[in-house]
């Protein structure tokens, strides 16, 4: 069995600075846990690979996206890959963590799984869980932290009846609307092969151009009402629109074929709390995710707020005479609501706030999770 001073489970942001502190000291071991692999592929390194690769379950952990030198820098890119070069420090990945191993109420270590082989690695000082706000609560569970009921029901033995983990989860539920434009986008770029064709030769020549820029081009924190304290809404812009009902895709490179562009925002403190929970003893197994979207009236009224918004610039005198800048999605039978700013549709025969629930559950286009894996998530039944 393989002996270290510190076990990392995951190579994310926090994994990967992790790793490089504390594999400063020469004297100790520390070994990194990843289940993905490489990130050595083109569309992982181009900043705007992020719309190719974001339902690709081989490689898209849901990192953020930075960019330096027209290139993606991820974590690894800054933190894991100078500090590779320490004879102290050892990566492996492409392995599945099944879970930590605890005697008494301490983590001593961690068992694995490599192909079809499991391992177990012993920890003398640390066992540290950095594989995010999904995976981590999912590994202590199956290591036997968590609510005991759950824990005996999938036969696994309760080391700590803890019914904390994996509860207070908390998401920002987006709302994205998209714009038809009265001028140029990019759509213009990447909607044809010879500018698909341009766009890739100037990236890969020059490190510059449409490829070299991140999914979202400008962005802000704002105040939805000007008595506000602080910032209570996060925008976000793109000079691109795409259909966004194809589903297990997000087609960036096939855009809408006219000049278009998407503005979205979320709110920025949630108060809705949700639950994840193991569905099953097996650690390869996704988690049941409840987020329950929209449970509170705090987190209702910051959705209004928001879509108001997005919806003033609809308002200025240059946009009701330009008749060829129009939103359409929300579109198909679906208007704007007046009092609300927020899609709503007489199809359901539902009122504004009602509707706006009953799209967070049957999540729908207009409602869409920016964060780790809740696209896996069951509808809240609240």
């Amino acid at each position: 069995m393989d002996r270290f001073d510190f076990i990392i489970g995951g190579a994310g942001s926090a994994g990967c600075v992790l790793a490089k502190r504390l594999s400063v000291n020469p004297r100790k071991r520390v070994l990194l846990l990843e289940a993905g692999g490489s990130d050595r592929r083109f569309w992982i390194r181009t900043p705007i690979g992020y719309g190719k690769t974001f339902y690709d379950q081989a490689v898209n952990w849901k990192y953020p996206v930075t960019t330096r030198h027209g290139l993606r820098c991820s974590a690894v890119d800054a933190f894991l890959r100078p500090a590779m070069q320490r004879a102290n420090l050892v990566v492996r990945t492409g392995v599945l963590v099944r879970r930590v191993v605890i005697e008494g109420a301490r983590a001593v270590g961690v068992e694995y799984q490599v192909g079809g082989r499991g391992v177990r690695a012993a920890a003398t000082d640390e066992v540290v869980l950095s594989a995010g706000a999904i995976n981590s609560p999912q590994l202590l569970q199956l290591s036997g932290v968590g609510p005991a009921e759950l824990l005996r029901r999938h036969g696994i033995a309760v080391a700590s009846d803890n019914p904390a983990v994996g509860g207070g989860l908390r998401d920002h539920l987006g709302i994205s609307y998209f714009y038809r434009a009265s001028e140029p986008t990019l759509n213009g770029v990447l909607g044809s092969w010879r500018g698909r064709i341009g766009a890739g030769l100037q990236f890969l020549l020059q490190r510059s151009g449409p490829l070299s820029l991140s999914v979202n081009q400008m962005g802000g924190m704002v105040r939805s009402d000007p008595s506000l304290p602080r910032p209570d809404i996060q925008l976000y812009f793109s000079p691109i629109s795409y259909t966004t009902e194809t589903t297990g895709k997000r087609p960036l490179l096939r855009p809408d074929p006219y000049p278009g562009f998407m503005l979205g925002f979320n709110a920025c403190r949630s108060s809705s709390t949700g639950r994840i929970d193991i569905a099953s003893g097996d650690p390869a197994a996704p988690p049941r995710i409840v987020p329950n979207y929209l449970s509170t009236e705090q987190d209702i009224r910051a959705a209004i707020s928001g879509a108001r918004l997005i919806g003033r610039p609809d308002d200025t005198v240059h946009a009701r005479t330009d008749r060829r800048r129009t939103c359409v999605r929300p579109g198909s039978g679906v208007r704007r609501g007046h009092r609300t700013g927020l899609p709503c549709s007489s199809r359901y025969g539902l009122s504004p706030l009602r509707h706006l629930r009953h799209a967070a559950r049957i999540r729908r286009w207009c409602c869409r999770c920016r964060t780790a894996r809740l696209w896996r998530s069951r509808p809240s039944r609240r």
